[in-house]
């Protein structure tokens, strides 16, 4: 995935302007443009899972720009939708103007990054054992304790914390110590960089 990265940035960099404006008016018509800058970075997300299979598919079957325009709008769309649903005020909140969006701030190679950083680390946790990675969801997402975590399991607490430390050995291994440390940022309660069970 890792060599198609250059050309995705080139393409978002080329467009971004373009693709910001088209998402701040799609989220203006659906009444949710406070919601503009989440919308953006998940059709950055959709993109870099199509990439490579629509570079496959004849240039007069696959524009990427007329892909993350639809990609766009249909966000935008869900995200009305959703918004409505959830029974929330329409229209943007107050300091929710359109014209704020962070993104406009941020590089396409900052998101383009923080999504493959995202993939790989998601990628490594795939390849533990189906009990070490279910153990770390429980620790990492579900925040439980590794008490907690062996009455879930049915574990006895000394099995959790071995298989633990057996997959924060193998995570540390495969993951660069950037990645690494921007894991431990978003789950403070599993650090990788230790060994023991953390919170009991």
């Amino acid at each position: 995935m890792n060599e198609w990265r250059p050309s995705i940035e080139a393409f978002l960099r080329e467009n971004k302007l373009f693709f910001l404006q088209l998402t701040k008016r799609y989220c203006g018509f659906h009444r949710v443009p406070h919601l503009a800058e989440d919308v953006f970075q998940e059709a950055v997300v959709v993109l870099i899972k199509k990439w490579p299979d629509k570079l496959s598919e004849p240039p007069d079957k696959w524009c990427p720009r007329a892909f993350m325009c639809g990609t766009l709008r249909n966000l935008a769309n869900r995200a009305g939708e959703r918004y409505r649903a959830e029974g929330r005020r329409r229209g943007p909140h107050a300091g929710d103007e359109p014209g704020s969006l962070v993104t406009d701030q941020v590089s396409t190679e900052d998101l383009v990054l923080a999504e493959f950083a995202r993939r790989e680390i998601y990628a490594a946790i795939r390849s533990l054992s189906p009990q070490q990675r279910q153990i770390v969801e429980l620790r990492k997402i579900g925040e439980l304790s590794t008490r907690q975590v062996a009455q879930h399991l049915g574990l006895r607490e000394t099995d959790v914390t071995t298989s633990m430390n057996k997959a924060k050995k193998k995570l540390r291994s495969l993951l660069p110590h950037e990645l690494i440390a921007e894991f431990e940022n978003a789950h403070p309660n599993f650090m990788l960089s230790s060994e023991g069970g953390g919170v009991a």
